[in-house]
């Protein structure tokens, strides 16, 4: 986080050209924050800092999703895969307890709270774990990659600089990654738009 702003402020500053972040400066950021917030999604200025970090490029709007899955998204990203593996422990545990209340008990309020709070903790056990399940494939398969040229960039319709370039992104442009071939590598744009881009022209978060 603090090398993300560190690079963000430089780029603001830099006094070597009339252009700001003329030496890759707000790729370096970008790519940057993101990593602090894989490190901590529960750190706020981290995600503020990257949208007005963003607002810098010519990044296009992401393909708009539906609200369950942006529901889904914002849940899985409130903490780690780590912090909803011990939640989900927590709940277990929890269950079980309020199962033998609910066995060993001899009060019929204690048992029947002992029942209904069993299933609401049971179910809440069950979405934890699959948030838990959830954020750590998110974790693995991760292949997002950031823009990391001085100014703007090339994106060929083939992995050949003499065929048809389809887009210049500039620097902090996030991008994922399809394939490679060679040292071109096929990378998909957030509207879903697809190019070949050299490999040194991206770095992966």
């Amino acid at each position: 986080y603090n090398l993300a702003n560190a690079y963000f402020k430089l780029g603001q500053s830099n006094n070597t050209t009339s252009r700001p972040f003329a030496s890759g400066e707000l790729g370096k950021a970008i790519l940057n924050y993101p990593r602090a917030i894989t490190y901590n999604p529960a750190m706020a200025d981290a995600r503020y800092n990257l949208e007005l970090a963003v607002d810098y490029t010519n990044d296009t709007e992401s393909i708009p999703q539906s609200f369950i899955t942006t529901l889904w998204h914002g849940l899985r990203n409130m903490t780690t895969s780590n912090g909803w593996a011990v939640t989900s422990l927590v709940m277990l545990a929890m269950t079980l307890i309020l199962v033998m209340m609910y066995l060993l008990s001899a009060n019929i309020i204690l048992r029947k709270v002992g029942f209904f709070a069993a299933i609401v903790v049971a179910i809440c056990f069950v979405i934890v774990s699959a948030l838990a399940i959830s954020s750590r494939r998110a974790l693995i398969n991760d292949n997002r990659a950031v823009v990391v040229c001085n100014d703007t960039t090339p994106v060929h319709a083939s992995p050949d600089s003499a065929s048809k370039i389809v887009r210049q992104p500039s620097q902090g442009v996030t991008i994922r990654i399809s394939r490679s071939h060679g040292e071109w590598t096929e990378i998909i744009f957030a509207d879903g738009e697809m190019g070949w881009i050299r490999e040194s022209m991206i770095e992966k978060i």
